[in-house]
């Protein structure tokens, strides 16, 4: 879907009878990981005729096109943080980068947060989404935390937001804004912190056989310890690590978490709308493929 596509969607797409937090519970992780997982989401047919999009918008149409316009209606009227999220998706790791050295991951720990969003390539860099219908009030902490894990923050936002951003972030944080025209303007570029990474944090980010792995790598063999103190003992030389080794490690073992190969096969199958769900739900290449045809359905026989 281009932007001119998106913009005439639009037009139709501002009459207050629907309610539009229903409607972008379409989006959620739970109803995208029903239609992958069983080819069929009620809850998603619920939404839909309790958000009265039907008034103005068909089942008989296929799934994959009331999928776009239901999104449309979400750019222009309740822009939550999966539009941010998939906008990331679509402009940045899709758009900038390549599969075969990039992947996004989303609600990744960063001590006592969780990532909105984090580009992995050669580096790392954390996308703090604060949409239209977000607060400012966990900013602070929420970067003293990511900066001690990731390479470089960047916090998403409003056009009309920047101003304000500009007063509670520090100078090494990015600042891009979503604007109007549905395009990332990038208003600052954020600036690497690698004297603040913190191996500790970085452990703590990490599954258990991740870690392990790294640890592995670089020490040889681990010691064998009761479960009871594995924790403490494997975080502890862990920390051993240079704070640059223990963030470097990190992104190479967190972009496993993803399949590249996967999502190039079927990033061009899905619908503009739906294009972070290959980042943000669990799927083989089974699922993905009945997914796809489930998209091409009519929606109403799709969902029932």
């Amino acid at each position: 879907m281009t932007y001119r596509q998106s913009t005439t969607m639009q037009k139709q797409a501002s009459h207050q009878s629907i309610n539009f937090q229903l409607l972008s519970r379409l989006f959620s992780s739970r109803i995208q990981n029903e239609l992958i997982m069983h080819g069929r989401s009620r809850s998603a047919l619920r939404y839909i005729k309790e958000s009265n999009i039907l008034a103005e918008v068909s089942l008989q149409l296929p799934l994959r096109d009331f999928f776009d316009i239901a999104y449309c209606y979400l750019i222009r009227n309740y822009r939550n943080e999966y539009v941010y999220k998939n906008v990331v998706a679509q402009k940045i790791v899709l758009g900038t980068h390549s599969l075969t050295t990039s992947t996004m991951l989303s609600e990744l720990r960063a001590g006592t947060s969780k990532a909105d969003v984090v580009v992995l390539n050669g580096t790392s860099t954390v996308y703090e989404i604060k949409s239209e219908l977000d607060s400012f009030a966990r900013l602070a902490s929420q970067i003293a935390s990511y900066q001690k894990v990731f390479d470089k923050v960047v916090v998403i936002t409003s056009e009309e937001r920047i101003a304000e951003l500009k007063t509670l972030v520090p100078p090494s944080v990015g600042i891009d804004a979503l604007t109007k025209r549905y395009q990332i303007h990038t208003e600052r570029g954020p600036v690497s912190c690698p004297e603040k990474l913190d191996q500790a944090m970085i452990f703590d980010t990490l599954r258990k056989e991740e870690y392990r792995e790294i640890l592995t790598k670089h020490f040889g063999s681990i010691p064998a310890v009761p479960n009871g103190r594995a924790y403490s003992i494997y975080k502890k030389l862990f920390c051993q690590l240079s704070p640059s080794v223990a963030h470097d490690e990190m992104v190479r073992v967190l972009k496993r978490r993803t399949d590249a190969q996967l999502l190039s096969m079927y990033k061009a199958q899905l619908p503009t709308s739906l294009l972070a769900s290959l980042f943000l739900t669990k799927f083989t290449q089974t699922q993905m493929r009945n997914f796809i045809a489930v998209l091409h359905r009519e929606a109403e026989v799709a969902l029932t």
